[in-house]
């Protein structure tokens, strides 16, 4: 395991055991399942494996990858756009959905998701509690036979 990988396992702020009970329920969840600081670094505090096996990653790889966040692997459009949509609903206590794409580890992007909510956490730290599902067959599907979108046709491999 690098340095890297290791640094951002032993920040986890996750105790053993609610580790191993978020292991064992995420099981159960299509897609992944991701804990994220309320931060302006919006860093994991959890990943399941599930989320990272989505794109063809091993749990370790993808943190190294992603440098510990989102912003390091995924595609979201405009980001501050998409950032005040989020904080829009966050701002109420409302739960988002969002979709993006998230570079796969074999260089394909696959469009995911997101669909989650700001919690305090027993700390009564905010983070966010978040389910990524994988929903590109649905959009490969839909966008069949159209081309109002040039720039998804460009960049979806």
């Amino acid at each position: 395991m690098s340095t890297l990988v290791d640094q951002l396992l032993k920040k986890s702020e996750i105790k053993d055991l609610e580790k191993k009970q978020l292991d064992i329920l995420t099981k159960f969840i299509p897609g992944g399942f991701v804990i994220q600081r309320a931060d302006e670094s919006c860093s994991f505090k959890y990943i399941s494996e599930g989320f990272a096996n989505m794109f063809g990653y091993t749990l370790e790889e993808f943190m190294e990858v992603s440098g510990g966040t989102m912003k390091g692997i995924a595609d979201v459009g405009n980001e501050t756009e998409t950032i005040t949509q989020i904080e829009d609903h966050l701002k109420d206590g409302d739960a988002y959905c969002i979709q993006y794409r998230v570079k796969c580890r074999d260089g394909s992007w696959k469009f995911v998701e997101d669909r989650g909510q700001k919690i305090a956490n027993s700390d009564g730290d905010d983070e966010y509690w978040c389910v990524v599902l994988d929903i590109d067959e649905a959009k490969k599907i839909g966008r069949k036979g159209t081309s109002s979108d040039s720039r998804e046709k460009a960049n979806v491999g």
